[in-house]
């Protein structure tokens, strides 16, 4: 499939695009919110400034893609696999991200209130001032990650497991917090 032709079939109504292979297809600035790509093969693709709010992109395969300045609110991205990705300013509040395994993938100054994070592994990534207020992390995996200016408000960090963290000038009110992120014999 083609970037036109899912733009066209899009535009006609059509929203189910589960399982579809489309490999660095620019769909930056455009309007898919409700589409529905599950376990969609979306390799180097251009979402920048694109409007995906609750979207279904459960399972899905996002290495090299681009959601830079997007819109992504209560978007489903559990279980999706995220090499190189970039979600940096983008709007992910209250969106599902239960399970999402990232390498290297940005997240700077992204919105990411009340997102589910629960149970995500992430290597080498970046969260520096990203707002992660209300968000819940229980049992999320982090190495090599970057939280410099990150705000944690009311956040649950419960059972997360982190190694090889920056968390410099990161914001804790009100956080559950595991008491090794603190513990200076650590």
């Amino acid at each position: 499939m083609t970037a036109e032709e899912l733009l066209e079939r899009y535009a006609a109504g059509e929203r189910d695009f589960s399982g579809i292979r489309l490999k660095y297809a620019d769909l930056r600035g455009k309007d898919l919110r409700g589409i529905n790509l599950q376990n969609a093969e979306l390799q180097g693709c251009n979402f920048s400034e694109t409007n995906l709010s609750r979207a279904n992109l459960k399972k899905s395969g996002l290495a090299d893609a681009e959601f830079i300045g997007s819109i992504l609110v209560q978007t489903d991205l559990s279980d999706t696999r995220c090499s190189l990705t970039d979600f940096s300013h983008t709007d992910l509040t209250q969106s599902n991200l239960m399970g999402i395994s990232c390498d290297r993938a940005g997240f700077r100054e992204a919105n990411l209130t009340g997102a589910y994070l629960s149970n995500a592994v992430i290597y080498s990534s970046s969260f520096n001032g990203a707002n992660l207020t209300g968000a819940n992390l229980c049992g999320a995996y982090a190495c090599d990650t970057r939280f410099r200016g990150t705000n944690f408000t009311n956040a649950d960090l419960t059972d997360t497991e982190w190694e090889d963290i920056v968390i410099d000038g990161a914001i804790f009110k009100n956080t559950t917090i595991p008491s090794f992120i603190f513990d200076e014999d650590e």
